[in-house]
């Protein structure tokens, strides 16, 4: 949000991005900003997809009053798959897969109590998080896993699905050892049709001058 934050991203892939996000003011919006008042950061894009981050000071619903909340909101016209780690100084939390319908959210209501993040300061395991004129730092590391992309003029929809460089290369790594095995095989097929060539054959190849039958 213009004036309010301060963010800055790193492409880790054409799958994959880490954002940062500084939020000016915040231990006092914890304090005076209702539950379900948030504050949003701005677009951004993981291959077709477009998302933002919703961070809420003190809540996303009565009930996570006293605590910080956190989602990812898809703003694309399609479902998507991905996987986020969302950290603010000593606390990290990993949302290994969710699927997230077109311009809804997922995350956690209760990411970090506030209890618990002053403690974390005072007890210096918050790296700075929280600075002294209260300024959050925070950092999400995000990789699509699916998206359905929609194309305009047209009913149905086109599933991509993105390989983490983990998985192509274990892909890439099975692909290599099929074809050894295939190698393999082809060679001993090649080996036994050889030994089954038929003994006159192998006689007549090997003719004998003194043997009237091979003349």
């Amino acid at each position: 949000m213009p004036g309010m934050t301060e963010e800055w991203k790193l492409d880790a892939g054409s799958i994959e991005l880490n954002y940062f996000i500084r939020i000016f003011g915040f231990q006092n919006k914890m304090k005076k900003w209702r539950p379900g008042r948030e504050v949003h950061s701005m677009p951004f894009y993981i291959g077709e997809s477009k998302f933002h981050i919703d961070i809420y000071p003190n809540g996303e619903i009565e009930a996570a009053r006293g605590y910080i909340s956190v989602f990812l909101i898809n703003e694309s016209d399609w479902r998507v798959k991905a996987k986020m780690e969302f950290t603010i100084g000593s606390k990290s939390r990993t949302f290994c897969e969710f699927d997230v319908e077109s311009h809804l959210g997922s995350g956690w209501e209760k990411f970090y109590e506030h209890s618990e993040l002053f403690d974390d300061l005072y007890s210096d395991q918050s790296d700075d998080c929280l600075n002294k004129d209260g300024t959050l730092a925070a950092s999400a590391h995000i990789t699509l896993i699916l998206e359905e992309v929609t194309h305009q003029g047209k009913n149905e929809s086109t599933v991509l699905i993105k390989e983490s460089k983990a998985e192509v290369a274990g892909l890439k790594s099975e692909v290599t050892e099929l074809k050894r095995k295939i190698e393999t095989l082809e060679n001993t097929v090649i080996s036994k049709l050889e030994s089954l060539e038929s003994p006159a054959k192998k006689r007549s190849a090997n003719a004998c001058p003194e043997c009237p039958i091979c003349f």
